[in-house]
C-alpha cells in the first residue's frame, strides 16, 4: 500500500477513501473510472486509488483484477501485458497515472 494510505488507516483504524480525487483542480470521482474499467471485456474488478503528485496535486492508480483468460495471456509475454495496460490507461477522456495487474 502506498505510504499516506496506511498513515490515514493507522490514524482512524478504519480504511476511508476519497469520494473525488483533485488532478490538476479538476475533480475526478474514483467510481466513474471504476466503471468504465469494468465496462472493459478483461476486466473482473478494479479499485481506483489516489496518489500524491507534485505537479498535478493528485492522480488515480488503478489496481486492476482481470478475468483468468486475460490474466493468462498477460502473464504468457511482457508485450501481451504492456498492449493491455496500454489499452486500460485509456479510459474515456482521462488517463490514468499507473496500473497495476
Amino acid at each position: 500500500m502506498y505510504p499516506p494510505l496506511l498513515e490515514r488507516i493507522a490514524d482512524t483504524d478504519r480504511l476511508h477513501l476519497q469520494e473525488l480525487i483533485k488532478v490538476r483542480g479538476f475533480q475526478v470521482a474514483p467510481a466513474e473510472l471504476e466503471g468504465h474499467l469494468l465496462s472493459h471485456p478483461d476486466v473482473a474488478d478494479v479499485c481506483i486509488v489516489p496518489v500524491p503528485d507534485d505537479f498535478s496535486g493528485e492522480l488515480p492508480l488503478a489496481y486492476i483484477v482481470l478475468h483468468p483468460p486475460a490474466a493468462v495471456r498477460a502473464a504468457s509475454s511482457t508485450a501481451e501485458s504492456d498492449a493491455i495496460k496500454a489499452e486500460l490507461s485509456k479510459v474515456r477522456h482521462r488517463r490514468l497515472s499507473h496500473s497495476a495487474f
